[in-house]
């Protein structure tokens, strides 16, 4: 994924106004991103090129490939009748299914592709599959992989995998001038142990585009270390938003010296009044670490804050704020957004201002009309001494919501082994699995059947793929889903050249309307939201499991990943990405990207409903 400017990098924000965030959208969406060529040239004009088509001979290689891959088997057959094809994806695909295969017999098929493949599309895959693959024979192939054009990026990637086993940070990054390359360098720098400050804080100094600042600032936030704790302040005054937030980050405590804490405390304080959300949501959270100093200016900023996930920030952040008896308890409860009151009671378990807040509810909040309250209450006593809190947790087990039922069970297992028996614990869990089983016939409102079906592995499924999704998108016709909110119609690129099992299984979910009326069950401001989940605990999901397909597209905001426990655990969750996470890149498939609708995800808060989510094609 690209933008259109060279100088404004990879993880660059647009401008607030919505014009300017779709036309940005657009154009890292289908510029380089593994998306229809076709498709980019129809949106930014970049000029005439060949579309790739498919012989009968080609889809039946491509479908091949897949199966290799989806199988995890080592087929070198399948690889090398996809290598020597004429269509550079198949190729590219192929050099991909290597390293998330494993295939070691044709790593030297991979460096070789970094010398000869005149198509810099696989050359790159070629690059970033020798990264999947960690293999430190690459090192030096992938050292001289970082000055070729088109290749340079995903060499740089690659490195970053291996770290140290290719050599010095420093001395790296002194071989490659091409600024997009040294900041793919600079974003991978925490990969190498020790975080090489020296190196990071020096190619900051001296960085030519916004890019390299950017990256350098970035590995620095990511290391928690202070090597670039001097250019917080003016990072944190900078005309880039992007740089803006991260400066906002350096500002926190504990990359500070103590003695000028009163000029960071008053920089994040002005810097609550940033016109983007994502910089103000890293001010607080940075003026947070200051502790009750950070009091004042977060009392000021709270009724003249409109974004519900800045708001909900500052709810998480009360916590190393506010005393238990600040007035600050009573007067944001007034607001009733579900996350400020939940991240309100999370917050006050922490500091002991539950009471406090229960006298600001005039409720009590154990029995609250809402079950996210009274979930928020089960999981707050169970962060804090379990055995005190039995007898507020009991009657929970009762509660009339199974969720809240199975909270509180959860909650009281915590408890120390005396506790749980002068309750009669395990009388309790027989009683309830004896409940579970009356109530099996009956339909569970947190699951969902899947119509849909696991995928087949029959060979007629896989080229189904490729004459339905894969040669669609190699000429232009690219498939999308269209996420429906209360907020607004989220529109997503479907990648399905790069990622077409993925595209193909979430397509199919999407027609049996499975992700009807589920939630975004988790929404971290600035990071991530996460939906597609019937239980709504971030547990659930169809009952199969899909390949991960991963690939180089790149967690810029807008991304869309499928989300997992460990390798190949996709099923129905996934996740749109809030702001650049350069940190998730080839490790979570990017199966799309967000076009249209950024105001609507922007405004996204955790239990946001998915009204529906349809495909186009239907």
């Amino acid at each position: 994924m690209r933008v259109a400017s060279h100088d404004c990098p990879q993880n660059c924000w647009p401008r607030s106004d919505s014009l300017m965030r779709e036309r940005h959208a657009v154009l890292t969406t289908r510029c380089g991103s593994g998306l229809a060529l076709i498709a980019c040239l129809l949106t930014s004009g970049l000029g005439a090129q060949k579309v790739p088509t498919l012989d009968a001979q080609a889809v039946t290689a491509w479908a091949t490939l897949l199966r290799t891959h989806d199988m995890r088997v080592a087929d070198t057959l399948a690889v090398d009748v996809a290598m020597a094809s004429r269509v550079a994806p198949l190729r590219a695909a192929a050099a991909r299914v290597i390293g998330l295969n494993r295939i070691v017999a044709r790593y030297a098929v991979l460096r070789g592709m970094l010398r000869t493949e005149r198509d810099t599309a696989a050359a790159g895959d070629a690059a970033f599959a020798l990264g999947l693959a960690t293999d430190s024979v690459s090192c030096d192939a992938l050292r001289d992989a970082m000055q070729s054009p088109g290749v340079g990026n995903a060499a740089a990637w690659a490195l970053g995998e291996l770290g140290a086993r290719c050599g010095d940070f420093s001395a790296l990054l002194g071989t490659v001038r091409a600024p997009s390359v040294r900041a793919s360098l600079l974003r991978v720098a925490v990969k190498w142990s020790p975080f090489p400050d020296s190196a990071v804080a020096g190619a900051y100094r001296s960085a030519t585009s916004t890019s390299e600042r950017w990256a350098a600032l970035y590995a620095c936030a990511r290391s928690r270390r202070s090597a670039c704790a001097s250019f917080a302040l003016s990072a944190s005054r900078d005309v880039n938003a992007g740089i803006r937030d991260l400066g906002a980050r350096l500002l926190a405590t504990s990359l500070q010296a103590p003695v000028d804490s009163a000029l960071d405390i008053a920089r994040l304080d002005s810097m609550l009044s940033d016109r983007e959300p994502h910089v103000r949501i890293s001010a607080v959270r940075s003026l947070a670490t200051y502790g009750h100093v950070a009091e004042p200016p977060l009392t000021r900023a709270w009724p003249l804050e409109r974004d519900a996930n800045v708001r909900v920030s500052m709810a998480q952040s009360i916590a190393t704020v506010a005393t238990d008896t600040s007035r600050l308890w009573t007067e944001w409860w007034t607001d009733t957004t579900h996350m400020v009151r939940r991240s309100l009671i999370s917050s006050a378990w922490q500091v002991g201002a539950i009471a406090r807040l229960q006298a600001a509810s005039g409720d009590t909040l154990a029995t609250h009309t809402d079950y996210r309250i009274r979930l928020a209450m089960i999981e707050g006593a169970a962060s804090r001494n379990v055995d005190a809190q039995l007898q507020a947790l009991l009657p929970r087990i009762d509660d009339v919501d199974p969720r809240v039922r199975a909270a509180a069970v959860a909650a009281i297992a915590r408890a120390t082994p005396a506790a749980k028996a002068s309750i009669g614990f395990d009388s309790i869990v027989a009683l309830r699995r004896a409940d579970s089983l009356a109530r099996a016939s009956s339909p569970d409102t947190t699951t969902r059947p899947v119509t849909a079906g696991p995928a087949s592995t029959t060979p007629e499924f896989y080229e189904r793929i490729v004459r339905t999704v894969i040669l669609p998108s190699l000429a232009g016709q690219v498939p999308e889903l269209r996420i429906a909110t209360a907020r607004g119609m989220i529109r997503i690129v479907l990648d399905g050249v790069r990622a077409p099992m993925t595209s193909d299984h979430l397509s199919r979910l999407a027609r049996a309307d499975y992700f009807r009326n589920l939630r975004f069950h988790r929404v971290v401001p600035a990071f991530v939201a996460q939906g597609g989940d019937p239980g709504g605990d971030g547990s659930g999901g169809p009952g199969y499991a899909i390949r991960d397909e991963l690939n180089r597209s790149g967690y810029l905001r807008g991304a869309v990943g499928m989300a997992l426990s460990g390798p190949d655990t996709g099923g129905s969750q996934f996740f749109l990405t809030l702001a650049p996470q350069p940190h998730l890149d080839g490790h979570y498939t990017v199966f799309g990207t967000v076009v249209a609708g950024f105001s609507a995800m922007d405004a996204l808060t955790q239990g946001e409903a998915i009204l529906n989510i349809s495909t186009v094609p239907p």
